[in-house]
């Protein structure tokens, strides 16, 4: 935010690194939403855990699987960690 003194940006950036790793997940929220598109487009099966399943990232998955032959399994409720798989459509016969 303008204005913000980079002493707050710096803590609250060091407080978000702090959670995400209490997690043990394997992907932040802003990049779990992002990795869907090439999950879908890797060959055979492609898993991961983020920290937390949000909306961005279960509208992506609805999207991606409109276009591409695929079914995401997801685990774990919206707003809490979660897991999600996928077989690429890479390799596979269309």
């Amino acid at each position: 935010a303008r204005g913000k003194p980079a002493e707050q940006v710096a803590a609250e950036a060091a407080q978000e690194m702090k959670t995400f790793l209490a997690t043990q997940a394997a992907v932040d929220r802003h990049l779990a939403d992002q990795i869907i598109l090439y999950a879908a487009l890797a060959e055979g099966l492609s898993s991961l855990t983020t920290e937390c399943l949000t909306s961005h990232l279960l509208t992506n998955i609805w999207v991606v699987e409109q276009f591409l032959p695929v079914k995401f399994e997801i685990s774990g409720q919206m707003g809490e960690q979660g897991a999600i798989r996928v077989r690429g459509v890479a390799g596979s016969e269309q």
